[in-house]
């Protein structure tokens, strides 16, 4: 019996910032937030379905709320977060936004969390912030990353199921914990 073929581990000694390409070959601009991505982030989240809210915050949660809430995790050197734009000029829009919290100041571990626009949702973007915030988490000294993903978002379950790393979960009532070993991957610990 053959042995399930995982992708290779991502570089995790790339930039955290620049561009990439989504699946569909569309190219995309990413960076950390910053104060002035305000009003676009804004748009953005009014633009958010509820099922997308409520998917990564398992609760309905008004979007001004959300805003305040990424440009203050942006604002903490010990947290990494990130844009996703596509277009220049007045054409230029968020359609995807990733961050991690560290645990505590010196923690190894710190939790991720996505939201993808839902008209770019199964295109790529998830999986290449997940790279990036990789990257940012292993230059700052994290050596895992977790996340809880509720258990009818499969989408962001294979995400991480497929991203290249080990990784560990644990099911709970209606979600799963996800942990992913950044310094140990996939492909090493299925070598036999």
């Amino acid at each position: 019996m053959q042995a399930l073929e995982r992708p290779p581990a991502p570089e995790l000694m790339g930039p955290v910032e620049g561009s990439a390409t989504l699946r569909d070959g569309e190219r995309v601009t990413i960076r950390r937030v910053r104060p002035e991505h305000a009003p676009l982030l804004g748009r953005f989240l009014a633009g958010l379905s509820e099922t997308t809210i409520s998917r990564r915050f398992f609760a309905s949660v008004r979007p001004e709320k959300v805003l305040d809430g990424i440009l203050q995790n942006a604002a903490d050197p010990t947290n990494v977060s990130l844009v996703m734009f596509v277009g220049d000029g007045p054409d230029r829009r968020v359609i995807a936004q990733a961050e991690y919290f560290r645990d505590g100041p010196t923690a190894p571990g710190a939790e991720a969390a996505f939201l993808v626009a839902d008209a770019y949702q199964g295109h790529g973007c998830a999986t290449l912030l997940l790279e990036r915030l990789a990257r940012g988490a292993v230059r700052d000294g994290i050596s895992r990353l977790h996340a809880v993903v509720m258990s009818e978002n499969y989408q962001m379950v294979e995400v991480f199921r497929l991203c290249g790393l080990r990784e560990e979960e644990q099911w709970g009532t209606d979600a799963l914990h996800i942990t992913l070993h950044l310094s140990e991957p996939e492909s090493s610990s299925s070598a036999a």
